[in-house]
């Protein structure tokens, strides 16, 4: 069955199972609801501040919610808001194997670690990339895909460098997740 859920708005993104194996999503309004038994129940609404078409939902490596707009924000158990990252955007948030967000800021070259005991930032040397990053790892490696050039990249020590490659990667939509 398809759960019920009374909403601002019709459409639903961001489907993510959460603390308690709980299913989170959002909409454009910026209501988060938890489904759960067969329906759907607003859990949070987000402050107009943070309400973007880019909304982002993930969960850190003690299950609090992370949620990347104009900012990385976590809303915690007790329904807190709290600002880890001021430059949202609309690169990947994505999660490590090692249960470590990562967001890579390519207007200010910087890639941001998150867990729930700390938030470090990290400067990266990048003189090749335009932006809207999807993460991957493999081998150890952590890759952006440039969704805007079309282009692979890697990050070694605290360099992004560019993989050359002949192929076409114009066609390439979305990466998520690569197996070793």
């Amino acid at each position: 069955d398809i759960p019920t859920i009374d909403s601002k708005s019709v459409s639903f993104f961001n489907l993510l199972e959460g603390p308690g194996g709980h299913i989170y999503c959002n909409n454009l309004s910026g209501q988060i609801y938890v489904i759960q038994n067969e329906a759907g129940t607003l859990y949070y609404q987000m402050p107009d501040s943070l309400i973007t078409s880019n909304m982002l939902i993930r969960t850190d490596d003690e299950e609090n919610l992370i949620f990347q707009s104009n900012k990385i924000v976590r809303l915690d158990s007790e329904k807190q808001l709290s600002v880890l990252y001021h430059s949202g955007g609309i690169s990947d948030l994505y999660k490590s194997k090692s249960g470590t967000l990562l967001y890579f800021d390519f207007k200010h070259d910087q890639l941001v670690k998150i867990t729930a005991k700390k938030t470090t930032v990290e400067t990266v040397e990048n003189d090749v990339t335009q932006g809207l990053f999807l993460m991957f790892e493999k081998n150890d490696s952590l890759y952006l895909f440039d969704k805007l050039a079309k282009k692979l990249s890697y990050i070694v020590g605290n360099k992004l460098k560019r993989i050359a490659t002949n192929q076409d990667l114009s066609r390439v939509m979305e990466f998520k997740s690569f197996g070793d």
